[in-house]
């Protein structure tokens, strides 16, 4: 939805952040699925967690780095360059980015997730409602 509605101003920012956001959630959906599969095996029996524990808390490889990386810097940049992108289209509520703004700076240094997510559905919210109560257009024939 943002992309479609910032993309005739900002077409290259959008794009931009579409893509490394979209990245982003590739590497959020790797760490949930080893996180499942963590949990999967601590609740198996079959293993100890006594063992399980110690190789899970010691291990870093670069796939789990990968997945690190690629989540936190697809989602932050992301994020980052979806709000300028929203900004300089002027396609959205100007208080609505701010509170897409406020929302990274609350999640990510802050640390308050349900606080800040509370204000990203907000921000959201907003956007949706001026999307669709705005003025309509015509298609051109």
């Amino acid at each position: 939805m943002y992309l479609l509605l910032s993309r005739t101003r900002t077409p290259r920012l959008v794009w931009f952040g579409a893509l490394v956001l979209g990245c982003g959630l590739v590497g959020l959906s790797m760490s949930e699925d080893y996180e499942t599969l963590e949990f999967r095996l601590a609740t198996d029996g079959l293993i100890d967690l006594t063992t399980l524990a110690h190789t899970v808390d010691n291990l870093s490889t670069a796939p789990e780095i990968a997945m690190g990386v690629l989540f936190l810097a697809g989602i932050l940049i992301g994020i980052l360059a979806t709000i300028a992108a929203l900004w300089r289209s002027r396609a959205v509520p100007r208080g609505a980015v701010v509170l897409m703004f406020v929302f990274v700076v609350i999640d990510v240094p802050l640390h308050r997730p349900l606080t800040a997510h509370v204000i990203a559905l907000v921000a959201a919210s907003w956007i949706a409602w001026s999307s669709l109560s705005g003025p309509q257009r015509q298609p051109v024939a």
